[in-house]
């Protein structure tokens, strides 16, 4: 009877167990999904703040520039800014995938802090479990 009353209150604390882990599972998925989405927009917003930088740099260009100049000239700014544009869009992708990888590296700790926890429940109830089924058996001989 003891021994029945034992295996029942494991049982259970097991299923408590078991719903713990899947709830925090959910939370931290949930949690992942929501960082992820963060770096979305902030990505998009650094994109288009460059853009928008580019654009305005231009037109002062255009306004600074008489009319009258030749147009090698207006050329070689031109293919300069082209050249800065194409540095700003490689500074601009290297803070992107820098955040992405920093964010994907904080969501896999997070994860694997929680797994790790859940993992070490688990073995610990199992061998719990073990050394209980173990015990009653030699009792029993």
């Amino acid at each position: 009877m003891f021994n029945s009353t034992k295996n029942s209150d494991i049982k259970e604390n097991t299923e408590q167990l078991v719903d713990d882990v899947k709830t925090r599972a959910s939370k931290v998925a949930k949690e992942a999904r929501s960082a992820a989405t963060k770096i979305g927009r902030r990505a998009g917003s650094a994109g288009k703040q460059t853009r928008q930088e580019a654009v305005a740099l231009l037109d002062t260009l255009r306004d600074i520039l008489d009319p009258r100049e030749t147009s090698s000239k207006i050329e070689q700014i031109t293919e300069a800014v082209i050249d800065n544009f194409a540095d700003w869009k490689d500074v601009a992708q290297n803070e992107i995938t820098h955040a992405y990888k920093s964010g994907k590296i904080q969501s896999r700790r997070f994860i694997h802090k929680r797994t790790l926890l859940a993992l070490s429940l688990a073995v610990g109830t199992g061998a719990l479990i073990g050394y209980l089924a173990s015990g009653s058996s030699d009792n029993e001989s």
